[in-house]
C-alpha cells in the first residue's frame, strides 16, 4: 500500500496514505514511518478516506503520536466537518484537525 511522504523545510513530515480496506495495515505502516522519520511534527492527510476510516485512523495515529512525541504536533486533514468534529471530541492535545478545504493553510504554515 503506497504512502506518500514529504518533508518540508520546517522539519514537518507530511504523510498521505492511499485509502484501502485494510485500516490496520495503514495504521501500522504510519506508525513505522513516524518512528523511522522521527515525526515530532507531522501532517496526516486523510482527505481521501471515508468518514469512519478517517476518524479511526486519525484518532489512533494521533494517540500513538502523543505517546511517542509528547511535545509533538500533528495536523490531521479530513474530508468533512463531521469527521473534524468527531475527532476533536476526543480532545487530543497534540492534534489539530482541519477539513480538506482548509488544507492549503496547513501546508503553508508547515
Amino acid at each position: 500500500m503506497p504512502i506518500n511522504i514529504l518533508h518540508s523545510k520546517k522539519d514537518i513530515v507530511s504523510i498521505k496514505p492511499v485509502h484501502s480496506d485494510k485500516a490496520e495495515k495503514i495504521i501500522n505502516d504510519i506508525k513505522k514511518i513516524m518512528i523511522n522519520e522521527n515525526c515530532n511534527s507531522m501532517i496526516l492527510d486523510l482527505s481521501s478516506f471515508n468518514l469512519f476510516d478517517s476518524i479511526r485512523v486519525g484518532t489512533i495515529i494521533a494517540t500513538y503520536h502523543f505517546i511517542q512525541f509528547i511535545n509533538g504536533k500533528i495536523f490531521i486533514i479530513v474530508q468533512d466537518n463531521l469527521a473534524k468534529k468527531t475527532i476533536e471530541n476526543f480532545k487530543l492535545k497534540n492534534a489539530t484537525v482541519v477539513i480538506c478545504s482548509e488544507k492549503q493553510a496547513v501546508y503553508s504554515t508547515a
